[in-house]
């Protein structure tokens, strides 16, 4: 690609963004006030006891459990139509999470059972309204312990936003 191409480039993609960060800021409020995005955790984690797949993000596995408080306030939970939760996840086979204690199955993404989704893939799990509430809610990813193998199931999942929509 020439300079000038190179430059032209440049700035049609920086004007574009300009244009649409003013498109949102100003034109486009009504979107913005009907949803809420809530970020829960942005650090990746990886659960399991460490054997398996050599190409996990983060190399050493953390335990079987994690958790992580989200608070809500009633404005939130009384105003939201639907709830949903967004995060990477990684290798998964068997794992869930656990939303306030309800365990839901995590979609599976091991690559070695076939054609199923992307070994690493932004999820959305959709979460029924009446398990939040106002206060501390609970979201805790778990791996399952009681594979053929006898051993945990390794896993990792990242990035977890709560998104409230009016």
């Amino acid at each position: 690609m020439k300079a000038s191409m190179k430059f032209t480039f440049a700035v049609l993609v920086t004007a574009c963004l300009l244009t649409g960060s003013l498109t949102l800021a100003g034109g486009n409020q009504s979107h913005h006030n009907r949803m809420h995005e809530i970020i829960v955790e942005t650090a990746f984690h990886h659960l399991g006891d460490g054997a398996g797949f050599p190409t996990y993000v983060v190399p050493d596995a953390e335990g079987l459990y994690w958790e992580t408080t989200v608070w809500l306030q009633s404005w939130q939970v009384r105003g939201a139509s639907t709830a949903h939760l967004e995060f990477y996840l990684f290798d998964n086979e068997v794992n869930v999470i656990l939303i306030n204690g309800k365990p839901y199955a995590l979609p599976d993404t091991d690559a070695t059972h076939g054609v199923q989704l992307p070994v690493a893939g932004k999820i959305i799990l959709p979460i029924p309204l009446g398990l939040l509430r106002k206060g501390v809610n609970t979201i805790a990813f778990q791996s399952n312990p009681f594979l053929p193998s006898g051993g945990p199931d390794d896993f990792e999942f990242g990035d977890v936003v709560l998104v409230l929509n009016k």
